[in-house]
């Protein structure tokens, strides 16, 4: 994720959100040279996405779900939702 520094405070959400930006563009980015004709620029894209995708889960999974899941009553459902599909992108990635 970015390590941008900003002098306003943003919220944990505002962060995740940012960062799916971020691999939409990547993801974007893979297919516009794939579609283009550049198939090593894509492979390349593809494998920087993937890093940065696995970086994201990382960091939902371990640094984001325990507390959230410890603290925000009604969490567990949709942290156990947002894990199946982790597995399942990791699967397919």
């Amino acid at each position: 994720m970015n390590q941008r520094h900003h002098s306003e405070s943003r919220s944990v959400s505002d962060v995740m959100e940012e960062d799916h930006r971020r691999l939409d563009g990547i993801f974007n980015q893979m297919v516009s040279l794939v579609e283009s004709g550049d198939p090593s620029g894509g492979d390349r894209e593809f494998q920087r996405f993937r890093s940065s995708l696995e970086n994201h889960i990382h960091v939902e999974e371990d640094l984001l779900f325990p507390p959230l899941t410890e603290r925000v009553p009604g969490a567990i459902g949709p942290v156990r939702v947002m894990r199946t599909e982790h597995l399942q992108i990791l699967g397919i990635i």
